[in-house]
């Protein structure tokens, strides 16, 4: 019964610790996608204030774009109300 007990706490044990290896690497990738896409949004930025032009097609995926921003956002922290509040803020400012 002790070597039984012995392998399943080191199976737990070793699984743990793959776990642990794979959350790391999902962390480290969520981390390069949020920076490769921040580059993107600030050459996209760079891009319309160097023409001075802003075109509604352009206006349109800017506001689509953080939207999405703003979604993904309120899926990591659902708990927290504060997105929702400013979201209704905004809302009744602009009318």
């Amino acid at each position: 019964m002790s070597q039984d007990f012995q392998a399943l706490s080191k199976a737990i044990h070793d699984k743990a610790i793959e776990l642990a290896k794979l959350s790391s690497d999902l962390v480290e990738l969520q981390t390069n996608k949020s920076a490769a896409a921040n580059n993107d949004l600030d050459e996209w930025l760079a891009r319309i204030y160097d023409d001075q032009l802003l075109t509604n097609t352009e206006f349109q995926a800017l506001r689509d774009e953080a939207d999405r921003r703003v979604n993904d956002v309120k899926s990591q922290y659902p708990q927290s109300d504060d997105l929702a509040k400013f979201s209704k803020r905004r809302t009744m400012q602009c009318n």
